[in-house]
């Protein structure tokens, strides 16, 4: 009888670059720690989950420029802000992020988007502009909502490579919107060992409902970190340049993705990356792509961000001038996400738009759109572990791979496995990394 193959975790580590300054260690933990918040409030029945930590963690440092009293606390507490605020931290983080000079592609941007005519306060502008780079543009919300709704997914689509071309649904943009505030993550790397093109064969996969479905199987031999314990297994895949990798994270056999995600918090993630050493290892990896979309306010007020969603309680003088006659708060706050491995390496890019508006809420039942599979990802610096993606995978369902339809594609998750299919011994010092698509595989990028 054919075991079932367990759910992993999948880690990108981001490195900053030889001799630039360490990160805002208060900023990165805090990012980190967010980070599973959310995947604990996502993954739990979701299915699908894939998202950008980073990313609404910068268009929500954004916001809260403008966020006073009560409303700023939620905000910083939910994100864990540092208490001095994370606009300092996020301009040194995005410049040791950035840069042109590194044989992989990291592009961060941000940019806000005002009401033409609106008075906004020239502080919250400037704080934008200085510590996140993001410039701002004027457009006509009032009488031109679906062009000004265009030009900002345009924007969109330009830093993402057009993989994410429609963050903003029909409808997002009306007469009561004020401002939106937009951050975009780009990121393409390629494997230090590439997997050869040849060596990849179609094989076929068991669903946990029955079904049976085909996953492009990449695979190679080489040396890679290495490390397991009670609980995990842990290989590591390093892109070009050495400043980022990805981290698989398996649960041991006998064990779950539920009992692995119990013990999963910033110490513990630390404690199995620690671990790695160089082995011999049997790679199999599918190639997969995997796409998130969702509009969040219900999991971030479940998470304790209650009064900036709510136009009676929300205080956002910092933003604009306060008129308890048009009182502004969020009525949106738009995440999408994109993940694509291959042979070659792999492409993620992520987008947030926080939406506010004056007036009473709109429906937070707006946008609940889930596809493909979820994965917890994130980003972080090889010495300061900065995780600014996150992901969580599986939970049963197909994940897309080349020549599939997007919605019934195999995602992938990991266990120890012979060749041809057979269970065998591994040779001495040869570790063996099976990576597949039943059941529930989860990642962080």
């Amino acid at each position: 009888m054919r075991k079932k193959i367990p759910a992993g975790l999948l880690v990108l580590y981001a490195g900053t670059v030889l001799g630039a300054d360490p990160l805002p260690q208060d900023l990165v933990k805090g990012n980190t720690q967010f980070a599973l918040d959310l995947y604990a409030k996502l993954g739990v029945g979701a299915g699908n989950v894939f998202f950008s930590p980073y990313s609404l963690s910068a268009a929500l440092a954004m916001t809260s420029a403008g966020a006073r009293g009560e409303t700023l606390t939620e905000i910083n507490t939910v994100f864990h802000f540092p208490p001095v605020g994370p606009h300092a931290g996020f301009h040194r983080l995005d410049g040791a992020l950035g840069g042109t000079d590194r044989p992989y592609e990291l592009n961060i941007a941000n940019r806000i988007w005002l009401r033409k005519g609106a008075a906004f306060q020239p502080e919250f502008l400037k704080t934008l502009a200085d510590d996140y780079g993001a410039g701002a543009e004027l457009l006509d919300f009032g009488q031109a909502p679906e062009p000004s709704r265009l030009t900002i997914n345009h924007w969109v689509s330009d830093r993402t490579k057009t993989k994410i071309p429609e963050l903003l649904p029909e409808g997002t943009i009306d007469s009561i919107t004020q401002t939106v505030l937009t951050n975009a993550v780009y990121f393409k790397g390629t494997w230090e060992k590439a997997f050869e093109k040849t060596d990849t064969q179609p094989t076929p996969f068991h669903g946990s409902d029955g079904t049976t479905f085909p996953v492009d199987l990449m695979r190679q031999t080489s040396r890679f970190p290495y490390a397991e314990d009670e609980w995990v297994q842990a290989l590591e895949m390093p892109y070009r340049g050495g400043d980022l990798s990805l981290v698989v994270l398996l649960p041991k056999e006998g064990k779950t993705l539920g009992d692995v995600e119990k013990r999963l918090n910033p110490g513990q993630l630390e404690t199995w990356v620690a671990g790695l050493q160089n082995h011999e290892v049997e790679v199999f990896f599918p190639k997969f792509t995997s796409r998130f979309r969702r509009n969040l306010p219900p999991d971030l007020k479940s998470l304790g961000i209650r009064r900036a969603f709510d136009p009676d309680r929300a205080d956002f003088s910092g933003v604009r001038p306060l008129r308890p006659d048009e009182p502004i708060f969020i009525s949106h706050v738009f995440h999408e996400a994109f993940l694509q491995v291959d042979e070659e390496g792999t492409e993620a890019t992520a987008a947030t738009a926080v939406v506010m508006g004056v007036g009473a809420a709109a429906p937070s039942s707006l946008l609940f759109e889930l596809t493909v599979h979820s994965f917890i990802l994130s980003a972080t610096a090889l010495r300061e572990r900065f995780f600014s993606w996150g992901a969580s995978w599986g939970r049963g369902e197909a994940l897309e791979t080349e020549n599939q339809n997007p919605d019934t594609s195999p995602c992938p998750s990991l266990r120890r496995r012979g060749r041809k299919g057979k269970d065998r011994m591994s040779p001495p010092n040869r570790r063996q990394f099976f990576s597949s698509v039943v059941d529930t595989p989860p990642a962080f990028w």
